[in-house]
């Protein structure tokens, strides 16, 4: 919403909880259409700071998305991606790495091991393991991220220069230079 953008979290609160309810009304509780307005609500409560309802609205976004299309799709995919976050930014490394993983496992699955879809969720996996210290994991992960972007999207790519930055930045802080 307008208000969302603009940073009134307050006044697009009530906005984005009666989204839900219709969504409720009119596709159902386990609708993905309701999942994806809890999902909007736990991106306002993320960006409030308000964590503990980001949580429940992810949870719930990623409760309704496995009941009615299982683990291994797309959509649980996206939703473990975005709890993974919020665990990230709440610093609990390590459920926010086996969310991250399985992520990567499920996109792995669907698209293979060299798709740009797992090549993402290495991106994330790599961001994640800098934060935890496991340095030779993050460059692992990069690395194979780095290579599948060059190849699938082009050398000069956003994403391509993105992930050429984490590992510029990563040599920054490993003091290695050369």
């Amino acid at each position: 919403s307008i208000y969302y953008t603009q940073g009134k979290c307050a006044e697009a609160e009530p906005y984005y909880n009666m989204v839900l309810a219709l969504h409720e009304q009119l596709y159902g509780p386990d609708s993905i259409e309701t999942a994806q307005a809890h999902l909007k609500l736990s991106d306002l409560y993320k960006f409030e700071k308000r964590f503990e309802k980001a949580l429940e609205h992810a949870k719930k976004a990623l409760e309704i998305t496995t009941g009615k299309f299982g683990e291994n799709n797309e959509h649980s995919a996206v939703m473990l991606s975005n709890l993974a976050a919020l665990y990230e930014t709440e610093s609990r490394l390590l459920d926010a790495a086996l969310l991250y993983e399985k992520a990567l496992a499920v996109r792995e699955s669907l698209y293979g091991e060299e798709s740009l879809q797992a090549a993402a969720s290495m991106h994330n996996l790599g961001c994640l393991y800098v934060k935890q210290n496991s340095f030779d994991r993050a460059l692992a992960m990069f690395n194979t991220s780095l290579a599948i972007r060059k190849r699938e999207l082009s050398p000069e790519h956003l994403l391509t220069a993105a992930s050429q930055d984490n590992i510029g930045m990563l040599y920054y802080r490993l003091k290695k230079y050369d």
